[in-house]
């Protein structure tokens, strides 16, 4: 299998001074519990077993905990039992990094994408989806692109592959529902061809004014004109 060719620009301009930032300021600076999920959800009844077996003493009442989620193996079903156990331990996920492979069963299903972002999109500030060597693009839908779109509002870090981002949903600035940049300083596209335009890249870069970084994979940009604009 070829290597994925490489390509990184990085962009710097003056930080938003919107009064959105005390909010992410004070998802930065909480105590993260870290869930360290790689091996432990090769099946949903795993995870829960896991997920029991690491349980919190924080209960409904107290302050609410936010927590950094890291996966690699996470089969359809899985994040539902994480997002069952973050509601039951009164649990944020303002981290949610995945890494996969090679076999479309245990990528982040787009469904499951869904359900994180409707449910945790309020205080969602990284969301990074990292292939290993020689892994295949999950195959998200154009739905997961727009719920992405439609229900994250303070990401500050974002990777995902646009493969199969075939409407060019996600970086549609023309939709009624656009991607909310202003907070974003690091971007990360893998597998950018024919379904990201040039005109959205510069989109994204005049919009993110808290933009730091932005890294472009297998950049083959495809013509003009793609987006439409809609949403449903």
């Amino acid at each position: 299998m070829p290597k994925r060719k490489r390509t990184k620009e990085s962009f710097r301009h003056v930080r938003s001074r919107s009064s959105h930032h005390t909010v992410i300021s004070n998802v930065d600076h909480h105590d993260v519990q870290d869930f360290d999920l790689r091996g432990h959800a090769k099946t949903p009844d795993v995870l829960q077993c896991y997920l029991r077996e690491q349980c919190t003493s924080n209960k409904v009442g107290k302050s609410t905990t936010f927590c950094a989620i890291k996966t690699d193996l996470f089969p359809r079903g899985c994040m539902q039992v994480l997002l069952d156990h973050a509601a039951d331990q009164n649990l944020c996920i303002a981290h949610f990094h995945n890494e996969y492979g090679t076999v479309y069963k245990y990528h982040v299903q787009n469904p499951d994408l869904k359900a994180l972002v409707e449910s945790q999109g309020k205080w969602l500030t990284h969301l990074r989806m990292t292939p290993s060597p020689e892994a295949v693009p999950p195959k998200l839908q154009g739905c997961g692109y727009r719920r992405t779109a439609l229900h994250t509002h303070v990401l500050q870090v974002l990777e995902i592959s646009l493969r199969y981002d075939v409407k060019q949903q996600l970086l549609d600035f023309t939709r009624r529902h656009p991607l909310r940049v202003e907070f974003l300083r690091e971007i990360i596209l893998w597998d950018v061809g024919v379904n990201t335009t040039r005109t959205q890249l510069l989109a994204l870069v005049t919009r993110a004014k808290a933009l730091r970084r932005l890294v472009v994979h297998e950049a083959e940009l495809g013509k003009e004109g793609g987006g439409n604009g809609e949403d449903s």
